[in-house]
């Protein structure tokens, strides 16, 4: 099982990252130990289990679309009623700017990614969540013209086990730059 980035620019080739999930070690995790309750509302930090080796996640251009989804790849995994599930994705700006603001206005997203989609959500509290489409998968895509910001973003994903007796809910969290100088 992995978590797949995918940024797409234009017509260009698109960038294709790939992070995998250690799945047995979180079965084991789960069933050995206390880790937080593994609940949507309070899921288990997956930052231990997912191999983001040399991690050197790219800063994120203008005018890019990027997707994310939760592929289970590995056909043991199904047998084993391993049955992985993305959530959604939760995007936080983490930049001064922003937070320096007094009631930062929703609108403010807007200057950074294309927020016209039935499945992307400014919530009150300067959240922007994007749950995924019919097959499993959240997109967004940062505007033509984008502002310099570093956001914090959240992927929660679930993974059922035991014929989906019980979900339990992970959560990563790595940080990026959206850039607003396009890289040549």
């Amino acid at each position: 099982m992995f978590i797949q980035f995918v940024l797409q620019q234009n017509s260009q080739d698109p960038l294709i990252v790939k992070f995998p999930i250690n799945t047995n070690g979180l079965v084991t995790a789960i069933k050995t130990s206390y880790l937080n309750l593994g609940t949507s509302y309070d899921p288990i930090r997956a930052d231990n289990f997912i191999n983001l080796d040399n991690y050197e996640f790219p800063s994120i251009d203008k005018n890019t679309k990027i997707s994310i989804s939760l592929e289970n790849e590995n056909i043991e995994e199904r047998f084993n009623f391993i049955i992985g599930k993305l959530i959604c994705s939760k995007i936080k700006n983490v930049g001064k700017e922003f937070n320096n603001l007094i009631n930062p206005p929703k609108k403010y997203w807007s200057k950074i990614f294309n927020i016209n989609s039935a499945h992307i959500y400014a919530t009150p509290d300067n959240f922007l969540y994007v749950s995924p489409d019919n097959n499993g998968i959240c997109t967004i895509a940062t505007k033509k013209n984008a502002i310099d910001s570093y956001v914090s973003y959240s992927i929660i994903f679930s993974i059922a086990l035991d014929n989906g007796k019980r979900p339990y809910y992970y959560i990563l969290d790595p940080i990026i730059k959206v850039s607003a100088t396009r890289k040549k």
